[in-house]
């Protein structure tokens, strides 16, 4: 009977309308674990299901990230340049042995496949503490500390240098006889008041110095300069995407939001408009520019074709991109005149519980010290940002798509209880990174997939989990690619098929056959 019920199903998923399927990824810094480790999971649903080695690019017709989301997005849609282990993944992966020394196999020394879920969440965990290490400036223009400036070898004159003159020294006051006078005396103890105030006076100087010294390096570390050096983000980006990797060459269709300072405008790149427009675009530039965050990261300059960028975080437009996938994929597809046949997976980065009133976190008065918040943990005005228009676009989506379809084709998963020490975007710490991924495992084993701001579920049908919720998303993926395939073999042969039916029978039905 179970084999007969699986002939049904999938003959049904057979002749049911194609689904256009969309992977969204929220931008959140460090906390883009959460979605990889979500991704990770789907992936060995996946690889249980098909029974083999899988990639989740061959799922999805649209990806679509911001930020970190952005990062992810190109590691599963781009082909990888380096393997795991050249990248220390060993241990997270299982990559194919190389090929034996007097082997006439070919060592692939250029692109393979694109990453595993698994070995993204390893690269994560690894590049992260050093794209979010501490800010250095440029010392490329300063003189080398090691070559003194004020002991030259020799003087003017040609003679060697003797080191620095020193004052000749005071001696005791003495009259001529060689006897200490009561004059000396009151000399000599007004010379040492005056020497042991001027060095306590020194030491005070020397204290207040370096007490002033400490303040304006962390005020120019917080408020003045970037609190990170793009540099760092610009060399493990191309460590893991390549440094030729081309937009118009990823294996999806890719959507990565950005903001352009220079046109005070959003800047949307997509793989198609890629193709049709600046086919030399660098999939390298657009990720650093959708991670730039403001405070944390200078702008990305670069020039792509004849048009100048200057990129900053895409989360100021659109930190959750699930939106700006569904367009892209209605300019693919043809714009539909509705999306029931559009199965989202959108994945958030946390959002930080409601607090009561008088927690720190909600009692400010609102000035910009407290708004910015330079020395303590995240600015308060970027999680006010990020995390309102994340919620803006469930609820869009949502609406957009019907009730009807939101309950079924539409897959939020975010977690709306994370704790006020957990929402940092760049804290890199080996502690904080373990935590993050203890929180990713409990939203998909313990958690309900009901998001957070749609309660019009019937109280009589319970919201799943979202283990079982990715768990059936993953048969719609699998049941999907093999529709797919299936058409693209026997296209031809349904097509012959059906015509001789036709023939036959309609022929047949008006008195010719």
């Amino acid at each position: 009977m179970s084999n007969l019920f699986s002939c049904i199903k999938i003959m049904g998923y057979l002749f049911s309308r194609r689904k256009i399927t969309i992977l969204s990824i929220d931008g959140g810094g460090v906390r883009g674990l959460i979605p990889a480790k979500v991704l990770e999971f789907l992936e060995n649903e996946l690889k249980t299901l098909e029974k083999e080695d899988v990639r989740l690019v061959d799922y999805f017709d649209v990806m679509a990230g911001t930020s970190a989301g952005a990062l992810i997005t190109a590691m599963l849609a781009a082909q990888s340049t380096t393997n795991a282990q050249q990248l220390g993944t060993s241990s997270a992966s299982s990559p194919a042995p190389a090929p034996a020394p007097n082997s006439t196999e070919p060592i692939d020394h250029g692109r393979s496949r694109p990453r595993t879920a698994k070995e993204i969440v390893y690269l994560l965990c690894h590049t992260t503490p050093k794209i979010f290490g501490k800010f250095k400036p440029d010392q490329s223009d300063k003189k080398d500390p090691s070559v003194s400036i004020d002991k030259p070898e020799q003087v003017p004159n040609g003679e060697p240098y003797q080191g620095d003159k020193k004052e000749p020294e005071i001696h005791d006051a003495k009259d001529k006889t060689g006897s200490t006078s009561s004059f000396g005396k009151a000399v000599e103890a007004f010379k040492a008041a005056v020497v042991a105030g001027v060095e306590e006076v020194r030491e005070i100087g020397k204290e207040l110095r370096e007490i002033g010294k400490e303040a304006l390096e962390a005020v120019e570390e917080k408020a003045l300069m970037p609190w990170h050096d793009v540099r760092n983000l610009e060399e493990e980006a191309t460590k893991v995407l390549g440094k030729e990797t081309l937009l118009k060459d990823t294996l999806t269709n890719v959507v990565i939001p950005t903001y352009d300072l220079c046109k005070l405008h959003p800047a949307v790149f997509t793989t198609r408009l890629a193709r049709e427009r600046n086919p030399d675009l660098k999939l390298t530039d657009v990720v650093i520019g959708s991670a730039s965050a403001p405070i944390y990261f200078s702008p990305k300059t670069f020039k792509g074709g004849r048009t100048e960028y200057k990129l900053v975080d895409g989360g100021v437009v659109a930190n959750n991109p699930t939106l700006l996938a569904i367009k892209e994929a209605a300019q693919l597809f043809g714009n539909p005149r509705d999306y029931s046949n559009y199965l989202i997976l959108s994945l958030g980065t946390g959002k930080e519980e409601a607090v009561l009133v008088g927690d720190d976190t909600i009692s400010f008065s609102g000035s910009a010290f407290e708004w910015l918040q330079f020395f303590t943990g995240t600015p308060k005005l970027l999680e006010v940002i990020f995390g309102g228009s994340d919620d803006i676009v469930d609820v869009t989506t949502s609406f957009i798509l019907g009730k009807h379809n939101t309950h079924h084709n539409y897959l939020r998963i975010q977690r709306y209880d994370m704790k006020h020490d957990e929402m940092d975007i760049n804290n890199a710490s080996e502690k904080n990174l373990n935590k993050l991924k203890e929180i990713a495992d409990e939203l998909i084993h313990d958690h309900d997939s009901e998001t957070g701001l749609l309660k019009d579920t019937p109280e009589d049908v319970a919201p799943l989990k979202i283990e079982c919720e990715l768990k059936r998303f993953a048969e719609r993926l699998y049941y999907e690619r093999r529709r797919r395939e299936f058409y693209r073999k026997y296209y031809l042969v349904m097509v012959i098929v059906c015509f001789l039916v036709l023939v036959f029978f309609g022929f047949r039905g008006v008195g010719f056959i």
